[in-house]
């Protein structure tokens, strides 16, 4: 919750809740409860957002790290793997 409009929404539903229970105990809770609802959706749809990022950024790093390069090593053209990559390689860009 380091989002200033939810800051301010939470505030004014707590205000809200408060105002409407003194004036109308019987209703006057419903709007407060409805901020913080909203509030509440707010906060699962980012985290939501979020955390589909995050897995997709993992997916892409994965793959990124997972491929084959050709290169050239002793003077013969290899497929190699990037993590087994050395000093003295000469990669072919394609």
């Amino acid at each position: 919750f380091n989002d200033a409009t939810l800051i301010v929404l939470i505030v004014a539903a707590v205000v809200s809740l408060a105002v409407g229970s003194y004036d109308d105990p019987s209703k006057g809770w419903i709007e407060g409860a409805a901020i913080l609802v909203a509030v509440l959706v707010v906060a699962v749809v980012t985290a939501t957002n979020d955390f589909n990022k995050e897995t997709q950024f993992r997916m892409l790093n994965a793959q990124k790290d997972a491929g084959c390069v050709p290169a050239f090593r002793g003077g013969e053209l290899h497929e190699v793997n990037v993590e087994e990559l050395v000093v003295g390689d000469v990669i072919e860009l394609e």
